[in-house]
């Protein structure tokens, strides 16, 4: 099977792949555009008495380099939505990602070589790895840091406007 664009997008960013990413947000009948670099994936394996559990951490950083939103970008309130609804996306591109990996019964990810680094005994009384990753519950956290507005003065939209 083939991975679409965003199951791959959500694949390579989980897996450390991409250093930077364009994120578009609709608002009414424009856009807010972000790009977030410095991104930062993190990807390990929890053993608890009854569960093995995987995680997925990533970390970014980015700035707002198009606002054609009713949106003050230099209001805090309104940098922190822009930040939750990074998170968000980033989260949901990683979900499509995890979702297709694990319909395929493939590992991009190396869960199976994390946790045979981790407990080589544990992973080795697992009969069958590809079917126990399929079920295994992987949780994925992003944390995302929109620190400035670009470098940008005036918006495209404004720019073609004065032309």
């Amino acid at each position: 099977d083939y991975a679409s664009k965003n199951e791959s997008r959500g694949i390579n960013l989980a897996s450390g792949k991409i250093n930077e990413m364009i994120i578009m947000y609709k608002c009414s009948d424009n856009y807010l555009v972000t790009k977030i670099n410095d991104i930062k994936s993190k990807i390990d394996v929890n053993i608890s008495s009854s569960n093995i559990y995987g995680t997925i951490n990533i970390k970014t950083n980015g700035k707002v380099v198009e606002n054609n939103c009713n949106i003050d970008i230099n209001n805090k309130e309104d940098i922190e939505k822009i930040n939750k609804d990074t998170e968000k996306q980033i989260k949901k591109l990683v979900g499509e990602g995890l979702t297709f990996s694990k319909n395929n019964i493939v590992d991009p990810y190396g869960f199976g070589n994390i946790l045979y680094k981790k407990n080589p005994k544990l992973f080795l009384s697992i009969k069958d790895w590809n079917n126990y990753f399929k079920d295994m519950d992987i949780k994925i956290k992003i944390n995302s840091n929109i620190k400035t507005k670009g470098s940008a003065t005036i918006t495209i939209k404004e720019a073609l406007d004065e032309n």
